[in-house]
């Protein structure tokens, strides 16, 4: 595994990471990332393939420790590369996959949000700072 110290990263926003390995499967090259729970509480889980968890690569692109987010980086041995969104929410830890090649937290959570609401905050001008307030600045159709 590459990787820039991820539980170091995840530990900044509070949490714990750990990478295990899964049996080998004909080849397969399938990975997950999930929420585990043991007896210290609940971390994240990269599962990777017996044979080829030397070949991951796995990063933290940006971490926002107030808001206890991070952006994860994985590349298969085979080039396809995912992206992350780890954080808590009011509750609980979670994990999204996140479409396209955001490179930040705040690019990460964007691009999460369905395209209407997306669209709804250019027509309306919301700056980037208020895009992901708790209270939506003004993205209801009411105004």
């Amino acid at each position: 595994m590459n990787a820039n110290n991820p539980q170091s990263k995840f530990a900044l926003m509070g949490a714990r990471f750990q990478m295990s390995v899964s049996p080998a499967q004909h080849g397969s090259q399938d990975y997950a990332v999930d929420i585990q729970r043991d007896g210290r509480g609940q971390f994240f889980d990269l599962r990777v393939p017996e044979p080829l968890q030397a070949a991951f690569e796995v990063n933290v692109l940006q971490t926002d420790k107030r808001d206890r987010h991070l952006l994860l980086f994985v590349r298969r041995p085979d080039g396809k590369a995912a992206r992350f969104l780890c954080g808590h929410d009011e509750r609980e830890w979670f994990v999204a996959a996140v479409p396209g090649g955001a490179s930040s937290v705040v690019q990460a959570k964007e691009a999460l949000k369905p395209q209407a609401i997306r669209t709804r905050q250019n027509q309306l001008k919301v700056p980037t700072r208020l895009r992901n307030r708790r209270k939506k600045c003004g993205v209801s159709s009411s105004g």
